[in-house]
């Protein structure tokens, strides 16, 4: 068994809690009207109540449209599964309990304007999951307690571990881990420049590109490289 798994198993819990370091946003005034890049007004068909994320989001389903102007009620979403892919990662013992995300509340928004963007989206995270003995001896750990200072460093979150109450057989128990309802603060602001033949929004600080499709007042937002664990997209609806 390959050495490379414990970190390859931090990474995937990292991806799935979405936890990107962006540092503080700046503060930066900005107005709410969304225009053509030429300058013009563009006006959007009104969204609905809530946005339609898409859960999966290729370069094909990227339809571009006008981005300029101010988003809001983000959701997030994506295909990925966190308990198959610590399967195929080789740590099949391995039993997510609870693994749930949504945004926290006066969050999730995002405006464009002038080539600049600020984003401000705080993600709650529910994590509840056992990690089997033999996953936490690859890492050369020796306890619950360094196993979470461990992960927490790639999940950017915290998390406690600890042994199970009641273990399932006398061998090695293992490690419980929980983030209740954890906060990770996506939120961020920088320059960004749009490429409407690829359908590419790519984001500095960081270089980290977007597919986009932002149609029927709603904008769909997916990262595409760094997050290649866990293609995460967020969708959220213009604000006339």
């Amino acid at each position: 068994m390959s050495t490379e798994l414990p970190p390859k198993i931090f990474a995937l819990v990292s991806a799935a809690v979405f936890a990107i370091s962006c540092g503080e946003p700046e503060p930066v005034e900005l107005s709410n009207q969304n225009h053509d890049d030429d300058g013009a007004e563009h006006n959007h068909s009104q969204p609905p109540s809530q946005p339609e994320c898409m859960p999966v989001m290729t370069q094909p389903d990227a339809c571009g449209g006008h981005i300029e102007g101010t988003w809001e009620n983000a959701e997030v979403c994506s295909d990925f599964e966190l308990q198959g892919t610590l399967d195929q990662f080789g740590c099949a013992d391995a039993d997510v309990r609870t693994f749930d995300y949504w945004v926290a509340e006066n969050s999730g928004t995002i405006h464009f304007e002038d080539g600049r963007f600020v984003r401000t989206l705080e993600v709650i995270v529910d994590l509840d999951m056992h990690i089997p003995q033999y996953c936490i001896d690859l890492a050369n750990i020796d306890d619950c307690d360094s196993f979470a200072a461990t992960a927490g460093q790639y999940v950017g979150l915290p998390m406690d571990c600890s042994e199970p109450e009641t273990p399932d057989s006398d061998e090695a128990p293992g490690c419980d881990c929980i983030a209740d309802e954890a906060t990770v603060d996506r939120s961020d602001t920088g320059s960004y420049e749009v490429d409407e033949d690829t359908r590419l929004i790519t984001v500095d600080p960081g270089n980290d590109q977007y597919y986009y499709c932002a149609e029927d007042g709603v904008l769909n937002l997916r990262s595409v490289g760094g997050d290649e664990d866990l293609p995460m997209t967020e969708a959220y609806t213009f604000v006339p």
